[in-house]
C-alpha cells in the first residue's frame, strides 16, 4: 500500500475504533432506557446494532492486519477494498434510517 493509502487505512481504523468506544459508551449511559422500549426497537438497540457494528470494526481491523501482513501491492489494496466495503456495508445496513421501521419518525438530522 502506497504511504497515503496506508495513512488513509490507518485514520480509518483509528476512527473506527474511537466511533466504537463512543459507541459502547453511549449504550452503558443509556442501558436502562433500551430495557424500556417495547419488542422490535428492544431488539435493534440491544443485539442488531451494537453487534452489527462490532463485526463491522472488526472486519475493518482485519483488513488493516491482512493487507500488512501481504506481499503484493495488489493484494494489499483488494484486501483492504473488499473488507472496508462489507464494513460499510454492514455499517449503512444497521443505521435507523427515517424509511425504515425502526427510524420511522425520525428526522435526517
Amino acid at each position: 500500500i502506497l504511504v497515503g493509502e496506508r495513512m488513509a487505512t490507518i485514520v480509518t481504523v483509528v476512527l473506527a475504533h474511537v466511533q466504537l468506544l463512543l459507541g459502547l459508551i453511549i449504550y452503558m449511559l443509556r442501558f436502562k432506557a433500551i430495557g424500556k422500549m417495547a419488542g422490535l426497537h428492544q431488539r435493534f438497540w440491544k443485539f442488531e446494532h451494537i453487534g452489527t457494528m462490532v463485526v463491522a470494526i472488526v472486519l475493518i481491523t482485519l483488513g488493516r492486519v491482512l493487507a500488512k501482513r501481504a506481499k503484493e501491492e495488489r493484494r494489499k489494496q483488494l484486501l483492504v477494498g473488499v473488507f472496508f466495503l462489507l464494513a460499510l456495508v454492514l455499517i449503512l445496513w444497521a443505521i435507523p434510517w427515517p424509511f425504515t421501521e425502526i427510524g420511522h419518525g425520525r428526522e435526517w438530522l
